[in-house]
């Protein structure tokens, strides 16, 4: 019954943050760093630079991991942003 409310919380609080989405537009690489820690990835596309983060949460021995992926654009703000995994 535990795993089942740990769930439905994890899934009602990715809701929420998609919810969310486009909350950093404008926001700069610094403001990224200064947020969410060091990128795990980054690719350079036609339309600007993908920027990836990474956070891996566990409990009670599951693994639980969000990602966010944030373009920016020539000027180096954020132009379009993605969630997907178990974001909080």
């Amino acid at each position: 019954m535990r795993v089942i409310a740990i769930l439905f919380s994890l899934a009602v609080a990715g809701c929420a943050s998609q919810a969310n989405i486009n909350s950093w537009q404008g926001a700069s690489l610094s403001e990224l760093v200064m947020e969410f820690g060091t990128p795990t990835g980054e690719t350079t596309l036609e339309s600007g630079r993908m920027i990836e983060f990474e956070r891996t949460v566990f409990i009670d021995g599951t693994s639980y991991t969000c990602y966010r992926r944030y373009l920016l654009n020539e000027a180096g703000r954020v132009i379009e942003e993605r969630l997907s995994g178990s974001c909080s």
